[in-house]
């Protein structure tokens, strides 16, 4: 009830400041939402899949030490924590940049890598790295972003996760910081291995030619033709981990890694070998989509393999091919 005398009076220029707050913030929180915390396409991918679980590793190197952590996510629940908490820590805290070079690789030098696994599966699938050095995100499409993503955040571990530490970088820790290994679409020479030719030896009973390349970065096959020359059986494997990938920079040849984003469980199960007899030839398809993007050059491909009278799968033969 209003006192004698008195009026109600509408305020117009009240109401409407109270409409513009609420309108601008509502387009704050669209714009927060929508762009600074947009979804990462490659996230967005895999989050659609149906699979059996999520690996998840994170990865810290200051040039002597390194440490890493993985952990698998079974529960789409926390998948999507995850994805949130990546959004939160590249995208909102991203300016996008051009012209970035690897001299600007400073150490510590952090990776994140998110990948789903399907288990029994010849299907390949892919998930997403980031690397973190010296302010500046690098990805594994090659965007880079000027940015402190709080990796410390993924270095956290509980009883349930695996923890390695080592005081120097291995095959694993230089394939986690695989997009450190391009820039610009080729190859960093400084962060490759040189291709490890100690290890094996080539024999010159097997000879191995390439006869075509097809197909692009996921589904690339590398067609071989492979005679035997000698006197005595040779074994070989086609499958991915007995068979190795170099690439040829100023001379000298590089290991290619197997990318990081890529579904390669099968790895760890038993290979069978097959078997060349002597003065047998045969055409055998390589599919080397486990290695991701490739830039043009020069490559060989190394069969790793070993004769009737050897117990170590040490004697090889190598075909080159250009992309």
């Amino acid at each position: 009830m209003c006192p004698e005398g008195s009026k109600r009076t509408f305020n117009g220029k009240a109401v409407f400041a109270c409409i513009a707050a609420v309108l601008i913030l509502l387009a704050g929180f669209l714009t927060y939402r929508f762009v600074f915390l947009r979804p990462i396409p490659e996230l967005r991918r895999i989050a659609e899949l149906e699979v059996d679980r999520y690996d998840e590793s994170c990865v810290s190197y200051d040039g002597k030490h390194f440490v890493y952590v993985s952990h698998n996510i079974n529960d789409r629940d926390d998948f999507n924590k995850e994805v949130r908490a990546i959004q939160r820590f590249c995208s909102a805290r991203g300016t996008k940049v051009t012209g970035w070079t690897p001299d600007k690789i400073t150490f510590p030098v952090y990776s994140l890598t998110i990948r789903p696994v399907i288990f029994k599966s010849e299907q390949y699938v892919h998930g997403e790295t980031y690397v973190w050095s010296n302010g500046y995100l690098i990805t594994s499409s090659g965007d880079v972003y000027r940015c402190d993503p709080g990796f410390k955040y993924f270095l956290k571990s509980d009883e349930n996760d695996y923890v390695r530490e080592a005081d120097a970088a291995d095959t694993l820790m230089n394939r986690s910081f695989r997009p450190l290994h391009m820039a610009n679409n080729e190859w960093n020479k400084d962060m490759l291995n040189p291709a490890n030719v100690s290890s094996y030896a080539f024999t010159y009973d097997v000879e191995a030619t390439v006869t075509s390349v097809t197909g692009d970065e996921d589904a690339r096959v590398v067609s071989v033709n492979v005679k035997n020359n000698g006197t005595r059986k040779w074994y070989y494997s086609d499958q991915s981990m007995y068979v190795g990938v170099e690439v040829q920079l100023d001379g000298e040849w590089y290991d290619v890694l197997h990318d990081p984003n890529v579904d390669d469980n099968f790895l760890s199960s038993l290979s069978c070998s097959k078997t060349l007899d002597a003065g047998q030839d045969i055409n055998v398809n390589f599919h080397l989509g486990f290695y991701g993007k490739i830039p043009p050059g020069d490559y060989r491909i190394v069969i790793y393999g070993q004769g009737i009278d050897s117990s170590s799968w040490s004697e090889c033969a190598a075909a080159e091919y250009r992309i």
